[in-house]
């Protein structure tokens, strides 16, 4: 019994590995990946980050609630080591870090103000968090986001410096596309979607200072996790956006990535910064995985004064 069912396993295993081989590997010519490790009981589960225009700087999230500041070391281009504070929990609506009312944080975008922008699955928001203040603000919900699947709502979160917020759900009720959501200032639109592919789920979002919206996803094949990263130009947004296949990796070559941040350093490439959520399991792994996408590519925004700003 136990042999069939060894072989049986086996079988399985192979068949997921074959399907995760037949899509091959997009992987730029400059991939690092590093562990990130620290000793507090509130260390882990990290599902977003977002980075100053250094690159260096960094803020990260975890869907408990917690936040944390931080920088990236990097010698000769190459990350090495990840350095950052004690784990703080997010305000609620009730006060500091009132359980769960700040669960299930899944995105984060800075703002040049000083305050940052969390978008949450369960109850799905986006709130703004000022350090400065007692209480998070309250953005308005659209009502679209009552009919939400409650563990696949808000995940991915950008916005422009135009104060425009974006955001996109993980897992929507349509299996080709992503519907994305837009803020204003007073109220919510659908102005368009992005093409999704079976068993790809959006788990993070950011605009790069080229003013293309990089969008990272990841799909769980049975014995690991794939991630692809793909860039759409919104500036000639349809009513459904392809985008630009630039990175999809193998099953199991990184952890969950969850987070994803892009800025551009002194010699004007694209890098992506992500961030892997080990779900506060010790025995997975978490990680800051740094790819250079391309040698800066022109974007819809190359030579406007919104792409100066977001620099």
């Amino acid at each position: 019994m136990w042999r069939r069912i060894i072989v049986a396993l086996i079988a399985l295993a192979c068949l997921f590995l074959a399907a995760g081989l037949a899509v091959r590997e997009i992987l730029p010519g400059n991939v690092t990946a590093i562990s990130w490790k620290m000793e507090s009981e509130h260390f882990g589960g990290w599902s977003a980050l977002d980075l100053f225009p250094d690159g260096v700087g960094f803020l990260a999230i975890s869907d408990a609630g917690a936040f944390t500041r931080g920088r990236l070391v990097r010698e000769n281009g190459r990350l090495v080591a990840v350095e950052a504070g004690e784990p703080e929990w997010l305000k609620s609506d009730l006060g500091p870090w009132i359980y769960p009312f700040v669960e299930d944080a899944e995105g984060v975008s800075l703002e040049s103000d000083g305050t940052f922008l969390v978008s949450y699955e369960g109850f799905s928001r986006v709130w703004r968090h000022d350090p400065d203040t007692p209480l998070p603000e309250q953005l308005v919900r659209s009502d679209a986001f009552n009919r939400m699947n409650p563990n696949g709502s808000l995940e991915a979160l950008a916005s422009l410096p135009d104060g425009t917020i974006l955001t996109i759900p993980e897992k929507p009720k349509s299996k080709s596309t992503y519907p994305v959501y837009t803020y204003d200032g007073q109220s919510w639109q659908q102005p368009y979607s992005l093409s999704r592919k079976t068993g790809w789920n959006a788990v993070g979002a950011d605009f790069g200072p080229d003013g293309w919206l990089y969008l990272l996803e990841r799909e769980f094949v049975g014995f690991g996790f794939r991630s692809s990263i793909r860039r759409f130009d919104i500036s000639q947004a349809e009513e459904i956006l392809d985008g630009e296949m630039l990175y999809q990796s193998l099953p199991g070559r990184h952890g969950n990535l969850e987070g994803i941040a892009i800025w551009r350093d002194d010699a004007a490439r694209i890098r992506a910064v992500m961030v892997s959520d080990n779900n506060f399991r010790p025995f997975l792994r978490t990680q800051i995985v740094e790819a250079v996408l391309d040698e800066g590519k022109p974007g819809p925004y190359r030579n406007s004064a919104l792409a100066n700003s977001h620099q």
